[in-house]
């Protein structure tokens, strides 16, 4: 096996990866043994041409190996969603698209109606602008590399002009310039966070958004007996899987006497200092800590713009804040959507517990409830257990592990008869009661502007 995987790297191959299954022969006896004897190699030119691919098992009705079917496409139709584009930030006439849109009227007095209007307002206007640059900075390069030929074949033949070799000069500097701007757009798709924006190598940026496309993608899912191959059999599947996982409230018979419990509280100046006004200080330090090119959510601004246009959004951005901070919910709707996406756990997943479901939420929902975590973080380690080690800053979970360790030394040093209990809590968050949450919030002394904007 070593040998075959050193085989197919060094003539630059790659094995596709077959969804379902993990061998592909079977001898059929009753201790049966099995192989992965077929496969499928592509190498790169192949997976340029066909960048989606899905490799699929049969029925081996006929065969003690495992039929494959290899179904490939130039790619997938999908309703098509806006994206931020980082590389837009460095062409000329960025911020004049972006304050024209945004200066743009809204009739309405509703402060979060108007600023997920003009965020949509200045999403439709940079995707066209954005698409006339691009399809111009194709052009620009064809022609560039066009006249460098025919300079570079004249130069065979005669001495090139002083003016001609200028041209010369300054059209290899404006290659090189697209070609940057090409090799970030790249990036952004290709999520490498090793590689530098400044790597010549624009083809590997392309094959990893190629590999890592085909990698998250979802030919087929599965849950128990049920078994889903189409768009909209997938989306119903999760959703069924996803609701039965969560569950719904249920009447509580018991109740939980927490005022016996001890629990710490926070003082009434601490509270009152959780839920003074935002300033726009605190929204700009949430900004500058925010990675620029984070995967965007439902309204697929990056963290970039929010940077580079804060001057022309700041109004509109702070006076939407404002109303939250008022407790005026009605509207938020529009700025608190998300995107719900699965990753797979390992190579092949089919079974929806082998995928991880992340969640992109609005850009400016991202913004305030970053801006209330700060507000909290500096409470955390006075109400927080010294034994809750994880999910707090200059806390390790590790330390759990030394105190258990320590302890059962200790234990065994005296000799004394104990019993060490592991609790398992998997998925303790997807069955998570939140009147029960908010109650030992208020128990805590939270104050109900806090609760309300949990």
């Amino acid at each position: 096996m070593n040998k075959f995987r050193h085989t197919i790297k060094k003539l630059s191959l790659h094995d596709m990866p077959l969804v379902g299954r993990k061998f592909t022969w079977c001898n059929g006896h009753e201790r049966s043994i099995m192989a992965k004897l077929d496969r499928v190699l592509f190498n790169n030119d192949w997976e340029d041409l066909y960048p989606i691919s899905d490799l699929l098992p049969l029925s081996t009705n006929v065969s003690d190996h495992c039929p494959m079917l290899l179904s490939c496409s130039l790619g997938r139709t999908r309703a098509f969603r806006f994206r931020f584009e980082n590389f837009w930030c460095k062409l000329p006439g960025f911020q004049e698209v972006v304050k024209e849109a945004w200066e743009e009227e809204v009739s309405s007095t509703n402060s979060m109606h108007v600023l997920s209007t003009k965020l949509q307002r200045t999403a439709k206007a940079l995707r066209s602008w954005g698409q006339r640059k691009h399809s111009a900075m194709n052009l620009q390069f064809q022609i560039a590399n066009e006249i460098i030929l025919r300079l570079d074949t004249a130069q065979e033949t005669r001495v090139l002009s002083p003016e001609e070799r200028k041209l010369k000069g300054f059209l290899k500097g404006k290659c090189l310039a697209l070609a940057s701007l090409e090799r970030v757009r790249l990036r952004q798709r290709a999520k490498i966070r090793d590689l530098k924006e400044g790597d010549a190598n624009s083809k590997y940026f392309h094959l990893k958004a190629n590999g890592r496309t085909r990698k998250h993608l979802i030919p087929c899912l599965q849950s128990g007996e049920r078994l889903a191959t189409s768009m909209e059999e997938n989306l119903n599947l999760a959703h069924d899987f996803f609701k039965e996982s969560i569950g719904v409230p249920t009447a509580r018979h018991k109740v939980i006497d927490l005022a016996r419990l001890g629990l710490g509280k926070i003082s009434e100046a601490s509270s009152r200092e959780l839920e003074s006004p935002l300033s726009r200080e605190e929204i700009n330090k949430v900004l500058d800590e925010m990675p620029s090119d984070r995967a965007p959510g439902p309204d697929g601004f990056s963290g970039l713009f929010y940077k580079i246009c804060w001057d022309i959004i700041a109004d509109d951005f702070m006076a939407a804040m404002d109303a939250l901070h008022q407790g005026h919910f009605s509207s938020f709707s529009g700025l608190n959507t998300s995107i719900l996406t699965l990753l797979p756990k390992k190579e092949g997943s089919m079974q929806l517990t082998d995928f991880r479901p992340i969640n992109l939420i609005h850009g400016v929902a991202k913004i305030f409830s970053k801006v209330l975590a700060t507000h909290l973080a500096l409470l955390l380690p006075g109400i927080i257990s010294r034994a809750q080690s994880a999910f707090v800053s200059r806390r390790s979970i590790h330390e759990n592990f030394k105190f258990v360790r320590n302890a059962a030394r200790a234990l065994h040093q005296k000799k004394h008869p104990s019993v060490l209990m592991k609790i398992d809590i998997s998925k303790s968050f997807d069955s998570l009661s939140w009147e029960f949450l908010l109650e030992i919030l208020q128990i805590r002394g939270f104050g109900n502007k806090w609760c309300s904007w949990i």
